[in-house]
């Protein structure tokens, strides 16, 4: 008998072949119908070989949610305790089955080192021995070729030189993003202990790391020193440490050894190291390089007065010293296409068709550049013909956490949260400590109606500090009966969130009847909402953004969405869609079930999308039908 029973369905036996491999690598004896047949004889070999088992693996897809033999595996599996579900595709399991947290395998490549093992297998609960009486395998922790990079301590006398100390450790992680077969943690997760006294150990088990680099830097006039020691998190030993003098002419340099030195104590682990270069030497102009850390420093904030702005002064500082600084190019076009998704501005296309020419300067310099190919594809996207504008941008795909979350995101914009929740969950495994994509997870849950597990999304969300998900907090209050307690909720945050994240809403007066007509379906204070918006747009005394498109989800402001949804094209427009219109309250339900919606579907290429895509959780095409002319229904 084994000690892990494999449930699954049959067109996904390659990919179970290969689990039972890696697991088997493991130290564990598995068990899988390699043969699936019927019959009575066969029942009874899988009900002894369940009953048997530690442990039963049920493997979620689109084939096995079909499947009676798995749901009856599974249902057994639950009762006696020993459930351990995973998904094979980035399905969800079906109802009845979600209380228990399945391992994310979408993406995986197959092998026995891959984190999706790693998890299954602290989830099954530890190696075991080599069946059959063989010596038992020696077990590698499963997260030791991987590496947390902390901010680095700033030592220099002058506090304001932190941000120099910041994109030193920042830099250091890049390059050892750069290493085949090394795990780095994300930035966003790694800075958040910034400022912490908490236990190497502690952080090694929060980001699921099997090291982590400390150091600090001490800047004095021209002169950089920066001490950096690497430490095992399992029991914070240190491994090694090293101590690097140099200008500021040398620092591309130092962090190159650092790096180098780094994947040197680690090539036990990786099986290889490397003499090539890691640390990109990204201009030679190093009061150009300073003033890139410092914009890079403020916009890693996000949100904050001025920030963004502040940032793209330093940058075009930076540029004007070296027209051919490509990152600081590429960010300059990041910025400016993020500015009307963060801050209220009169004129969006003015930042777009900035966006696009700092982009097109850092094709010139690197034609290659996936940064500006996408910066520019997005610019220049009107929010409609979402199949022309994921065409153009499919390229511009890499793996890291903002590219998978724009993946994500690409899902989510056409209704298909089930599609999206999978590579959220990618981002948040390099990003455990992202209050961005926790929110970004929450709305993928909140989108399947997931609500517990939305709740808890966006808490993780605003206690890593991003305060724009107290809206949706607020709102499952008002779904779950509690509607007062929403609107005290909002009201509470005015002054925290109300101008920052909803720019039609001027005064705390209009931020209280937005809400009346949200959290209590009260017609007049809607009626006043899009009054309000209708004469923004008539008099262009406001911009017509995503925030007031969102503000006019619902039945009886559906005709107007549609028409300024079309008369105000922008490449954010999309997020009230997201935010809004694909959610499970009433009054987006109502907005789907308008008589106008599936023409205005049809229009900005929803349609189009679905059919290549795949359709949408709330939306299947009518039977024997491609869905095409309207023939589809929406719930």
């Amino acid at each position: 008998m084994a000690d892990i029973f494999i449930s699954y369905a049959h067109g996904d036996r390659d990919t179970i072949e290969k689990l039972a491999g890696a697991l088997e690598a493991r130290g564990y004896s598995v068990w899988w119908d390699r043969e699936i047949a019927a019959g009575s004889e066969f029942s009874m070999v899988i009900e002894q070989e369940l009953q048997a088992a530690d442990v039963v693996v049920v493997a979620w897809s689109e084939r096995s949610l079909g499947s009676h033999w798995v749901r009856d595996e599974a249902d057994f599996a639950r009762g006696q305790g020993k459930l351990l579900p995973l998904s094979l595709d980035g399905s969800l399991p079906p109802l009845g089955f979600r209380q228990i947290h399945a391992v994310n395998f979408h993406g995986w490549d197959g092998g026995p080192s891959h984190r999706a093992i790693d998890e299954l297998a602290s989830s099954i609960g530890g190696s075991r021995s080599v069946p059959n009486g063989a010596a038992s395998v020696r077990q590698v922790s499963p997260t030791s070729a991987s590496i947390a990079v902390l901010p680095f301590a700033n030592m220099s006398s002058d506090p304001e030189q932190e941000y120099f100390s910041d994109g030193m450790a920042e830099e250091v992680l890049n390059a050892l993003a750069n290493v085949p077969g090394l795990l780095v943690a994300g930035r966003t997760s790694s800075f958040a202990f910034k400022g912490k006294n908490v236990d190497i150990r502690e952080i090694g088990r929060v980001l699921n790391v099997g090291n982590v680099l400390e150091g600090s830097v001490r800047k004095q006039g021209e002169r950089v020193r920066i001490t950096a020691q690497l430490v095992r998190a399992s029991d914070g030993f240190h491994l090694w440490s090293e101590k690097y003098d140099g200008t500021l002419d040398d620092v591309f340099d130092l962090q190159d050894q650092i790096s180098l030195a780094i994947v040197g104590k680690l090539e036990t682990l990786l099986g290889r190291g490397t003499d090539q270069r890691l640390a990109e030497k990204l201009t030679d102009n190093k009061e150009a390089y300073d003033l890139f850390l410092r914009a890079r420093a403020l916009l890693n904030k996000y949100w904050g007065d001025d920030t963004v702005s502040r940032a793209l002064e330093l940058l075009q500082a930076a540029v004007e010293l070296d027209p051919g600084f490509l990152k600081a190019w590429e960010l300059t076009a990041f910025a400016q296409a993020q500015v009307p998704q963060i801050i209220t501005v009169p004129d969006e296309h003015g930042y777009y068709e900035a966006a696009a020419r700092a982009a097109t300067r850092a094709l010139e310099i690197d034609p290659q550049s996936l940064t500006a190919k996408h910066v520019i594809a997005y610019s220049q996207w009107d929010g409609t013909d979402f199949v022309g504008y994921y065409e153009k941008t499919s390229e511009t795909i890499e793996s890291n956490p903002e590219s998978v979350f724009a993946k994500a995101y690409k899902s989510m914009a056409i209704g298909r949260f089930s599609a999206g929740l999978p590579h959220v969950l990618d981002a948040l495994d390099l990003e455990p400590l992202s209050g961005r994509i926790s929110y970004c997870a929450g709305q993928c849950y909140l989108g399947l109606s997931e609500f517990e597990l939305a709740e808890a999304m966006f808490h993780r969300a605003q206690e890593a500090g991003f305060a724009g998900s107290v809206f949706y907090s607020a709102e499952i209050k008002a779904m779950q009966g509690e509607p007062d307690l929403a609107f005290n909720m909002i009201m509470q945050n005015y002054e925290a969130v109300g101008e920052r994240f909803a720019s039609q809403l001027r005064s705390k007066e209009q931020w209280e009847v937005l809400f009346r007509a949200r959290y209590f379906d009260d017609p007049q204070a809607q009626d006043l909402v899009e009054t309000f918006i209708l004469n923004a747009a008539r008099t262009k005394s406001q911009p017509i953004n995503y925030p007031m498109l969102s503000g006019l989800v619902c039945e009886r402001s559906a005709e107007s969405y549609f028409r300024l949804y079309l008369e105000h094209r922008s490449p954010a427009n999309w997020i009230s869609l997201v935010s809004e219109a694909w959610m499970p309250w009433n009054r987006a339900r109502e907005f789907r079930m308008h008589p106008g919606f599936k023409d205005f579907a049809e229009k900005i290429g929803l349609v189009a999308a679905w059919q290549k895509y795949g359709w949408p959780d709330l939306a299947r095409p009518d039977p024997g039908t491609d869905g095409s002319n309207g023939s589809w229904t929406i719930d």
